[in-house]
């Protein structure tokens, strides 16, 4: 009597909502299960609603009380109770996957699969579905952990029986046949089998599609994540407006699913806000990244007040996604009050639920720790990076198959943040630590961490450039092209974009060294490349291929070939214009790049009135550009129009620029330019008439 009517107040105060109702549900169901701990109904049915919640340990303690007696029920008849007893054991499997403790889920989800395989064997027709089920969580788990090829394998055999029952009954079996493409659409993404991944979204949808028309209240939820699915394999393949246009379909769908009911779908609107956030980030929209975070984080932030132990995670999540993007658009004290609210957050988790938090406050502590170093506060941001790196050492060491990889990250996270700040001893020390890591981890599954393998490479390759070792930088540049040349063969689509930066990586070594011939022969073969690559898709990659060209001015440049290096900075600049024009936030700062040196380039041509035109183009695109300034005084005053040039540089010579006053860089830029004869004989006076001013 008293669990029925608890029951029913469980009910009610849910339906309420609110932080306080749902501390109550759960005081509710523990006395509900202390008074009858026999009652096996009350402990699955107790375990879910705290599986909901977030709360780790109790949903496991009722599973474990449940599973317990399930198994002494299965042995005095399995043909009625292990079905019970192996849903039992897939409901704890899940929740150790949400636990990161993989091991353990691994066991309980094998134990199931043996026993749904004998099960099956006995009587398929019966059993074939609830062995699709396990197979379905294990392969989830193998792609979870990176043991892609066990992930196939399950999730292919689970494809093989839902294809032939959704065969045989449409109706019942449909929906889980659905879920199946699903997954494996969501494997080969992470595989970047991006047209598989693809080709399976786009099979998920069109029954789910099929299936939300019939059952709008059954289906739409799995409809939307179809959507969301596919936006995010297009995201991969780079064609970030179908991207969006998948997102907005899914967002439309759940819009009208939290207006109905807001309890069951705001969380999942808020992810599909989340996620059109962070894509617009990628696309350096940040106004229209800001408006979607913005509405994520209002609804979590209501969701976690009425119950944070289901969603302070949501909450930090788009609070640190946030306080990166106000990072990208130089709103820094934004940035550090949302990153250090979603690290306090983060904190809160982990110590209510040890464990669990580990590998997000790992990220945290990674993100404001380049946070800070970008704004130079050198001793916080290395307080963060080790404060995270000594959380990922201890769980790595407990758990290497789940962090070992995430170890590697973080060390190559402190060996930039040691490159950036100049240490290049402990740069050294932590970059090759990383490297070591990932050279083990590629050898064994060489598909999963290939790539990680060749960008610690070439970040070890930019270390011993920057320290001035450079004849030891040409060899891990060399392995990390290697990679990329291989990996490109075997999928053109997903790694020759990385094929092609590793190509100008390189090349840049050789420009650097003065081996001129080689440093054109491989920017030449990445502009090969990146021009295909910007014919198939100019959306994704017009910018990188005007990049490219740019490059191979500045190769020219430092043969002093000024009239070529101008040719191929034109050229860019031909492509930049128009982008920069549609989309100044995400083009502007390439296209004030090559202005740059264009402005320089003029000058050292003695084609003084384009500089001066270069220069003005760039004051108009950003009026606080102060070396465009400095260009447009020298401009100026070669062509003889002094006075405007003494105005200006009045103005600007005693603001500071790159850790130098203007005054002195002028006085240098001068300098270089009459030992090259650049200034004409008729400007000599008003040089020198100038330079007494900035003295």
């Amino acid at each position: 009597r008293l669990a029925t009517v608890l029951k029913n107040d469980i009910k009610i105060l849910q339906l309420a909502g609110g932080k306080e109702n749902f501390e109550l549900c759960s005081n509710y169901w523990q006395k509900i299960i202390e008074a009858d701990t026999t009652n096996i109904d009350n402990l699955i049915d107790g375990a879910h609603f705290f599986d909901k919640q977030n709360n780790i340990v109790l949903a496991e303690r009722y599973y474990q009380m449940s599973l317990n007696k399930y198994e002494k029920l299965a042995q005095l008849n399995t043909e009625i109770y292990n079905i019970d007893y192996t849903s039992i054991l897939n409901n704890l499997g899940s929740l150790y996957i949400r636990n990161n403790q993989y091991d353990t889920a691994e066991r309980y989800f094998v134990k199931a699969l043996s026993i749904r395989e004998t099960m099956a064997e006995q009587d398929p027709e019966k059993y074939n579905a609830d062995l699709a089920v396990t197979l379905n969580n294990l392969g989830s788990l193998y792609t979870d952990i990176k043991q892609f090829d066990k992930a196939e394998k399950c999730h292919l055999r689970a494809y093989n029986i839902r294809k032939v029952l959704a065969k045989q009954n449409h109706d019942a079996y449909n929906a889980d046949y659905a879920t199946t493409l699903n997954n494996l659409a969501y494997l080969y993404a992470h595989l970047n089998r991006l047209l598989e991944a693809m080709e399976y979204d786009i099979q998920s949808i069109n029954i789910r599609k099929i299936l939300a028309e019939r059952d709008p209240n059954a289906y739409n939820y799995d409809y939307s994540l179809s959507l969301n699915n596919l936006a995010h394999t297009y995201w991969g393949m780079n064609k970030f407006d179908k991207a969006e246009e998948y997102y907005l379909l899914s967002l439309n769908i759940r819009a009208k699913m939290a207006e109905h009911n807001p309890d069951a779908y705001n969380p999942h609107y808020a992810t599909t806000l989340n996620n059109l956030g962070v894509l617009n980030v990628n696309k350096h929209i940040y106004d229209k990244s800001e408006s979607y975070y913005l509405q994520a984080l209002n609804i979590r932030k209501i969701l976690a007040e009425q119950n944070p132990s289901a969603y302070n995670y949501g909450y930090m999540m788009t609070l640190h996604n946030i306080g990166n993007l106000y990072k990208d658009i130089n709103q820094m004290d934004k940035s550090e009050e949302n990153h250090l609210q979603a690290f306090g957050i983060c904190k809160t988790l982990m110590n209510n639920t040890p464990g669990v938090y580990d590998y997000d406050f790992v990220m945290l502590a990674n993100s404001i720790g380049n946070f800070y170093a970008d704004v130079e506060q050198y001793e916080k941001a290395e307080n963060f990076h080790l404060q995270g790196l000594q959380v990922c050492k201890t769980i790595a060491e407990k758990n290497p198959e789940a962090y070992y990889s995430l170890y590697a990250l973080t060390l190559n996270n402190v060996g930039d943040f040691y490159l950036v700040s100049n240490n290049y001893d402990k740069a050294e020390k932590y970059l090759l630590l990383a490297l070591n890591i990932y050279d083990s981890l590629a050898t064994n599954n060489p598909d999963a961490y290939n790539d990680d393998l060749a960008i610690s490479l070439n970040n070890i390759g930019s270390l011993y450039i920057k320290a001035k070792r450079i004849e030891e930088a040409e060899q891990p540049l060399l392995k990390a092209l290697d990679i990329y040349r291989d990996m490109a063969k075997k999928d053109p689509d997903t790694y020759n974009p990385y094929y092609s930066i590793s190509l100008i990586n390189i090349s840049a070594f050789y420009r650097n060294t003065k081996r001129y011939d080689k440093a054109i022969e491989y920017c030449d073969n990445g502009l090969e490349i990146t021009k295909k690559m910007a014919e198939k898709n100019p959306e994704a990659y017009n910018i990188k291929y005007s990049d490219h060209i740019h490059f191979k001015g500045n190769i020219y440049y430092a043969m002093h070939k000024y009239d070529s290096a101008e040719k191929y900075y034109l050229q860019a600049l031909s492509i930049k214009k128009p982008l920069a024009n549609k989309n100044p936030s995400l083009c502007n700062s390439s296209y004030l790049l090559t202005l740059d040196a264009l402005m320089v380039m003029s000058i050292w041509n003695r084609h003084f009135n384009e500089a001066e035109k270069f220069a003005l183009t760039a004051l108009k695109t950003d009026p606080s550009k102060l070396n465009a300034k400095e260009y447009l005084v020298l401009a100026n005053l070669l062509q003889g129009k002094y006075n405007k040039a003494e105005k200006l540089a009045l103005e600007i010579k005693d603001i500071e620029y790159k850790g130098k006053l203007l005054k002195k860089r002028l006085l240098t830029s001068l300098q270089k330019f009459e030992e090259a004869n650049v200034i004409p004989e008729e400007r000599k006076a008003d040089v020198e008439r100038l330079k007494e001013i900035l003295k």
